[in-house]
């Protein structure tokens, strides 16, 4: 009990310290409540600003500190440590519950406001009370990223401070003032990281990348604006796969030896090395995150069986398959948009593609374009799942079911010009793109945005003129017979000649050749060449 309202009267007044509240009766017969001050404060009664009416007081022995709000002037500090003369510092009542945080538009490569991005460091924005520390917390109350609110208007940015992994995030804020008052979490806000494939430096965009199978040399350039990089990797007839191995939200250097089927990969980044072998002399490699803890699993498909055959990065076990009739081409992508990559294939003589998601025991049977089609399943639409495509080349016509149910035909190119997928303007779609051989050069059409071009001819600087540079598919050079879309339809496998040779001879162009490979996660390739 003491005067709070300053009428010379004491009112009747209670403290709880399970909850940090004082009830007052005050003498004119208003009822004030009030919580102030944290678990272990102790109360104490007194006019500590000297303006005639009692303050609302707790003592907090772990710092030797009173903290004092006034009904009528508000807060203020009053630091007591031994014989020390008393600070009066302004301090903010307690802390408020925040509103749920975004994701900042320039990080939100999806469908605006689809919570879901390829950049792996993403920004969380909002608003507090301007001055107070903001922090991002984890479902298990760790705290992921931390910041103070603006003075001027109270908004808040959050970034972590490494990349995230792969996969769906809960994010909840709470502010805690400048005496250590902390606010209640925040309603929450679901963060999904989609990492762009072949983003070797985790940019949220991929990097253009050749492999020369002869030399065994990769060639990057980074879509960051690094200095281009070509390291050895591997032997001579190794094929080049993609995918983030170390789930650690950038591409690593990857590839599969078809004679000892064993995989090598090496984090460009953090410079991690590991080896796998896993399959047979003969299998197809596909590796993709089939488990969906964000890190790219090792697996094979075996062609003369149907069967995949997938080492889960998550539990270590061996997933065995049989899902394809001979003659069908493995197709992996996420589908149904689990956070996935699904067992799918197409096959080129019905030009349809079939896709099962085991965890569900769902499936889909789409029938797209026409025989002698490519397949270029990706997420055209950016709703974070893959479309089913194709692209005809006898017509340089691609046809897409998106996940939506529209179905978008366009054609885009001239004969000779071979179907990419990727997306190349980072903004979260895959964009329609085409390889012109004849001048080296990458068509680009933004379903959303338009078109645009992207010049990349072998080894030399990149022109950035509009486009952000992107991976999707690999120039390689290897002694093997020259294929065509009639002798494999549907495999995407079609001669690009070499950019960095002065003239295409016939002796050149019999013993070695470059192919574009879509990259999905995967290579379409054949076994024995």
């Amino acid at each position: 009990p003491a005067d709070y309202e300053g009428t010379g009267r004491a009112d009747f007044a209670v403290f709880q310290p399970s909850t940090q509240t004082y009830s007052i009766l005050m003498a004119s017969g208003q009822v004030y409540v009030k919580q102030w001050g944290v678990p272990g404060d102790v109360p104490v009664s007194g006019d500590f600003t000297g303006d005639g009416r009692a303050d609302l007081t707790v003592y907090r022995a772990s710092n030797a500190t009173f903290y004092t709000f006034d009904i009528a002037g508000g807060p203020a500090v009053i630091d007591n440590a031994g014989t020390t003369t008393p600070a009066y510092p302004v301090m903010k009542p307690p802390t408020p519950t925040l509103a749920a945080p975004a994701l900042l538009a320039a990080d939100d490569t999806g469908l605006l406001g689809d919570g879901i991005t390829t950049v792996t460091r993403p920004r969380i924005v909002g608003f507090a009370t301007a001055g107070d520390r903001v922090d991002w917390i984890a479902p298990d109350g760790s705290v992921i990223a931390s910041a103070i609110a603006s003075t001027a208007d109270g908004s808040y940015t959050l970034q972590p401070g490494s990349a995230l992994l792969n996969g769906t995030y809960i994010v909840s804020v709470r502010q805690a003032d400048a005496a250590g008052n902390v606010g209640p979490l925040s309603p929450t806000f679901t963060l999904t990281i989609r990492a762009a494939v072949g983003d070797y430096l985790g940019q949220g965009r991929s990097d253009f990348a050749v492999f020369l199978t002869a030399s065994a040399t990769f060639s990057i350039q980074f879509s960051a604006g690094a200095a281009p990089f070509a390291p050895q990797f591997g032997l001579p007839g190794d094929v080049p796969v993609s995918g983030d191995f170390f789930g650690d939200g950038h591409g690593d250097l990857a590839v599969f030896r078809p004679s000892t089927a064993t995989f090598y990969v090496y984090d460009v980044v953090t410079r991690a090395f590991t080896a796998q072998q896993f399959g047979l002399p003969g299998d197809v490699p596909v590796p993709a995150d089939y488990d969906g803890d964000g890190k790219t699993d090792f697996a094979v498909f075996r062609p003369s069986t149907g069967y995949w055959y997938v080492l889960d990065s998550s539990t270590g076990q061996i997933t065995a398959r049989q899902f394809a009739i001979p003659g069908d081409v493995p197709v992996p992508a996420d589908y149904f948009g689990l956070g996935r990559a699904d067992y799918a294939v197409y096959r080129p003589s019905t030009a349809t593609f079939y896709a099962f998601d085991p965890a569900t025991s769902t499936g889909r049977v789409v029938a797209v374009g026409s025989p002698g089609s490519v397949p270029v399943p990706a997420d055209y639409e950016g709703t974070g799942r893959a479309d089913f495509a194709v692209f005809q080349p006898s017509t340089q016509t691609y046809s897409i079911l998106m996940a939506s149910g529209q179905v978008y035909v366009k054609q885009w190119g001239i004969p000779g010009d071979v179907p990419v997928t990727g997306d190349f303007t980072g903004d979260g779609r895959s964009d329609l793109t085409v390889y012109r051989a004849s001048n080296a050069t990458f068509y680009t059409f933004d379903i959303a945005g338009g078109p645009a071009v992207f010049d990349y001819a072998g080894t030399a600087t990149m022109a950035r003129a509009t486009l952000a540079p992107i991976t999707t598919w690999f120039n390689f050079a290897g002694p093997v017979a020259t294929p065509s879309i009639a002798e494999s339809p549907g495999l995407g496998l079609v001669p690009i000649p070499d950019p960095t040779s002065a003239a295409i001879t016939p002796a050149r162009k019999a013993a070695t050749v470059d192919l574009a490979i879509e990259s999905l996660g995967l290579e379409y390739w054949r076994p024995g060449t």
